[in-house]
C-alpha cells in the first residue's frame, strides 16, 4: 500500500496482489475490488493486439480492453499485477497516427509547390526545347528562333547554350536518320528471327517441342521457391514410356519417334495450365513440373 501510493510518476497505474489460491491479497483503490476475494479476468482482444498483455477486469466481455498489464510470480507463489488503463494509451496512438497523416499531408503540399518552382525555372524550359527539337520538326530543320514567355532573366545560360548546340547538329542527323532507320529495321528483325530460333534450340526438344532438360533443371529451382514463398503444393512426376524398345524394335526409330510425339501432344492436351512445366527429360522420359497442385489428386489423372 505505500509502495503504491508514492508511485506519483505513474498516478494511472494499479497494483494486484494475489496470493497461491489466486485470491486478492492487495488492490489498488481505484480498482473497487474486495480483498480476500477470487481474481477474475479475461486476457487479450480478437481486436486489438499488443507487445503487452491486455486484461478485462470488470467488463469480461468487452472488445476493447480495460488494462494492459505486467505480471511477476513472487517467490512463496504469489502473483504480482501491475494494471495501466489501455484507452488512454489508445488515444495516445490515434493522436499520433493523425499527427502523422497531417504531416505527411503537409510535406506533400509543400513538396507539390517546390516542384512547381523548380519546375517553371528549369523542366519546363527543357521541355520545351524538346518539343521543338522533337518529331513534328524531324523531317527538316527550323530556323524559327525558340522564344518563350518562360525565357528570361531567370533561365540558366545552358538552355541556351543547349539550343545553339541542338541547332547546329539537327541537320546533320535529318540527313542520315532514314538510313540509319532503314539499316535498323534490317538488323532488328534478322535479330529478333534469330533469338526465337537460338531460344528454342536452346529450350525445346526437337522432336517432340516439349522443353529440354536443360531448360527444366532451369527453370525447377525458379518454381521451387515461388511455391516455398506462397507455401503451395507442387507436384514433380517422373513418368517413362513401357517397352519402348520393344517398340523401336517392331516398327523401327521412325515409329518410336511418333510415339513419343503422339504422347507429348496428350499431355500438353492434358495438363494446359500456363504454369505446368512439361519435358522430355531424356530418352523415353518425360518430367511434369505441377506447381499449386495437389499430388494424390494428379496421380490419378
Amino acid at each position: 500500500s505505500s509502495i503504491d501510493k508514492q508511485n506519483l510518476h505513474h498516478e494511472q497505474q494499479s497494483i494486484l496482489l494475489t496470493d497461491e489460491n489466486n485470491n486478492l491479497i492487495y488492490a489498488s483503490e481505484g480498482l473497487g475490488l474486495a480483498p480476500f476475494t477470487p481474481l477474475s479476468f479475461s486476457k487479450g482482444s480478437e481486436i486489438y493486439r499488443a507487445r503487452l498483455q491486455l486484461m478485462n477486469l470488470h467488463n469480461l466481455d468487452s472488445n476493447t480492453p480495460e488494462y494492459i498489464y505486467a505480471q511477476h510470480k513472487l517467490n512463496n507463489g504469489w502473483q504480482l499485477y501491475v494494471l495501466e488503463p489501455f484507452v488512454p494509451l489508445l488515444k495516445l496512438a490515434e493522436r499520433q497516427y493523425v499527427n502523422t497523416v497531417i504531416l505527411l499531408f503537409c510535406s506533400l503540399v509543400g513538396a507539390f509547390f517546390i516542384t512547381k518552382a523548380i519546375s517553371k525555372l528549369l523542366t519546363e524550359p527543357l521541355s520545351l526545347l524538346a518539343q521543338h527539337f522533337g518529331p513534328a520538326k524531324q523531317e527538316k530543320a527550323s530556323d524559327e528562333k525558340f522564344e518563350h514567355d518562360l525565357l528570361d532573366k531567370s533561365t540558366p545560360k545552358e538552355i541556351y547554350s543547349l539550343y545553339e548546340s541542338l541547332a547546329s547538329n539537327q541537320q546533320t542527323l535529318l540527313e542520315h536518320q532514314q538510313e540509319l532507320e532503314q539499316k535498323v529495321q534490317q538488323r532488328t528483325q534478322d535479330l529478333e528471327a534469330a533469338n526465337v530460333k537460338l531460344k528454342d534450340l536452346a529450350e525445346r526438344d526437337p522432336l517432340t517441342n516439349l522443353y529440354n532438360r536443360r531448360y527444366t533443371e532451369h527453370q525447377f529451382p525458379l518454381i521451387q521457391q515461388m511455391c516455398e514463398r506462397g507455401q503451395d503444393a507442387m507436384t514433380l512426376a517422373i513418368m517413362d514410356l513401357d517397352h519402348f524398345k520393344q517398340i523401336n524394335d517392331t516398327y523401327g526409330h521412325l515409329g518410336g519417334d511418333e510415339c513419343l510425339k503422339v504422347v507429348a501432344k496428350l499431355l500438353t492436351l492434358l495438363f494446359k495450365r500456363d504454369i505446368d512445366l512439361i519435358s522430355r527429360y531424356g530418352g523415353e522420359e518425360f518430367l511434369l513440373i505441377l506447381p499449386m497442385c495437389n499430388a494424390l489428386k494428379v496421380e490419378a489423372h
